[in-house]
């Protein structure tokens, strides 16, 4: 992908990373569709479009980024 002049290269997460954010968010799986949509698509998708992709509103993911303390974590 090239970005002005600049070529970048977007993170992937791999099947094993996926395993462990299951595990670690007690098998939160629209919290883990979250957190990988979010890494992998770095600035493509809006906040509202991952929300409908994962099947949770906007303000779920608002909550999820401010309030939950593991789900935070495992974003950055």
């Amino acid at each position: 992908m090239v970005y002005g002049k600049r070529f970048y290269k977007p993170y992937l997460v791999s099947d094993t990373e996926k395993a462990r954010l299951m595990r670690e968010l007690k098998g939160h799986e629209a919290k883990v569709t979250a957190i990988v949509l979010l890494a992998q698509n770095d600035g493509y998708l809006t906040q509202e479009q991952v929300a409908q992709l994962v099947g949770v509103r906007r303000m779920t993911l608002y909550r999820w980024r401010h309030y939950d303390y593991v789900y935070q974590y495992e974003l950055e």
